[in-house]
């Protein structure tokens, strides 16, 4: 109740704006407080002579300033607050804006997304867990509330974490403010109508320890994703395609320009705190080893203001980062890396291979850990080429070599250090072999030679 009247008390202060004279957010607040007030205060207070309702009636933005401050005033100083056990029903359906707005993490993101494209946001909500929910179809939160609360048979209070934006001539940061709502049990019947977008905050927020993030499930939204796949850009945009609150990936030894680590930024610029596991802690491609296993070796900023850094284990990063801010902006489809150089197939993750590429030498700029064995061989190449990762814990950064050559598979891995992870031309352009199957090495590769002169000779052999 205290955080919906200081809501008021915000709109009231800042007046009518140019582009907006209609605040939906406060007509839907002045309206909870009358149902409120009508249900749970047979004795008004001292100042509650005049009745919210009609503030709510008159309001065309911002009329009967006063009847709304008397009231606002009454409930935050007269009105008695009892706690309550935390609850997950709606305290604010629709929001009047669009999601990415109530948890951008600074100004810059704040002006960022309201710049983007604007719409009618209308199908998100705020939960009393500070969770952001997604609403069916024909939900009408005004209507919705007003019901549940008059049945409400004993109306209690439970502290939330709630977004407020503070507005004065331009946009400012969200602020975080420690408030209390409305929870009743009335609202639960409502929780039908509307399907989590995340796991909310603290202890709620889901963890998906996965070995590849190519293909995350449902689940991934708004979790935190430990994932075995490396930390290139390619492999960021799939965990915040999913949705994720935050990432944790595999560095792969970083290597080449860094390309290892190179989504930290890119998942930084997109709102998603990220960090990185250092490739001798824990095994690629081993979402399990790295929970256990794992030390962080690299962090972006939004994961060091969760407290994430160097030199922490996974499992204490993972609980920092249940405070990143989420959801994030909708991120834009890469570019697809596929393209056919000198005869050879360079695809940027061995994800991308189909039944089509049969029978094909492919530079893949995939890690060569045990994953990529089973998506190798669904499509049999003729040879193929990964990323050694650095080889790092148990020299996993090339396990999927053995499982490969068992099915007569040919397969390599380049260095690292010489080619761009993530990157398939990079494999075939600068590579160099750092690691060959029996099968693989009867077709002429070579610890130390260039993979595109091994894939001429396979080429040549076809």
């Amino acid at each position: 109740m205290q955080a919906l009247s200081i809501y008021l008390l915000v709109r009231m202060g800042e007046g009518e704006t140019d582009h907006q004279t209609h605040d939906s957010l406060l007509l839907a607040t002045v309206t909870v407080n009358n149902c409120v007030t009508a249900i749970s205060h047979a004795n008004p207070g001292p100042l509650q002579a005049a009745t919210i309702s009609k503030a709510a009636g008159k309001i065309g933005f911002l009329r009967n300033q006063d009847e709304v401050i008397y009231s606002v005033v009454n409930l935050l100083v007269y009105e008695s607050v009892v706690p309550c056990d935390p609850k997950t029903e709606l305290i604010l359906a629709p929001l009047p804006a669009k999601k990415q707005l109530w948890e951008a993490g600074d100004a810059m993101l704040w002006k960022a997304e309201v710049e983007r494209e604007h719409g009618a946001p209308t199908d998100f909500a705020l939960a009393a867990s500070g969770e952001l929910v997604k609403l069916a179809e024909g939900y009408h939160s005004l209507q919705i509330w007003e019901e549940a609360l008059v049945q409400a048979r004993s109306p209690s209070t439970t502290p939330i974490q709630l977004l407020l934006a503070a507005n004065n001539s331009t946009h400012k940061t969200l602020k975080y403010l420690e408030l209390t709502t409305i929870c009743s049990e009335a609202d639960k019947r409502y929780q039908n109508n509307c399907c989590c977008h995340g796991g909310g905050s603290g202890m709620n927020v889901r963890v998906l320890v996965v070995d590849g993030v190519s293909n995350l499930p449902a689940e991934a939204d708004g979790a935190i994703v430990v994932g075995g796949s490396n930390a290139a850009i390619s492999a960021t945009y799939f965990s915040a395609k999913a949705g994720a609150r935050a990432a944790i990936h595999h560095d792969c030894g970083i290597g080449r320009d860094e390309a290892g680590v190179r989504g930290l930024l890119w998942a930084e610029h997109h709102g998603m705190a990220m960090a990185a596991v250092a490739t001798d802690s824990a095994r690629v491609g081993d979402g399990a080893d790295m929970f256990q296993r794992g030390i962080i070796s690299r962090v972006n900023k939004l994961a060091a203001m969760c407290g994430v850094k160097n030199g922490q284990t996974v499992e204490q990063a993972v609980e920092l980062l249940r405070s990143a801010p989420w959801p994030h902006a909708n991120v834009e489809a890469l570019v697809e890396g596929r393209a056919f150089i000198h005869g050879v197939l360079c695809i940027d993750s061995i994800s991308l291979a189909t039944l089509g590429h049969a029978g094909l030498v492919v530079a893949s700029g995939s890690h060569g850990g045990a994953i990529a064995a089973g998506m190798t061989r669904s499509f049999r190449p003729r040879l193929v080429f990964f990323n050694d990762a650095g080889f790092g814990a148990d020299r996993a950064g090339a396990a999927s070599l053995p499982v490969l050559d068992s099915e007569g598979v040919a397969a390599a891995t380049v260095a690292a250090d010489s080619a761009c992870i993530g990157d398939g031309r990079s494999t075939l352009t600068e590579g160099i072999i750092s690691a060959v199957n029996e099968t693989a090495y009867r077709l002429g590769a070579r610890v130390g030679d260039t993979a595109l002169e091994v894939a001429r000779i396979a080429l040549e052999r076809v």
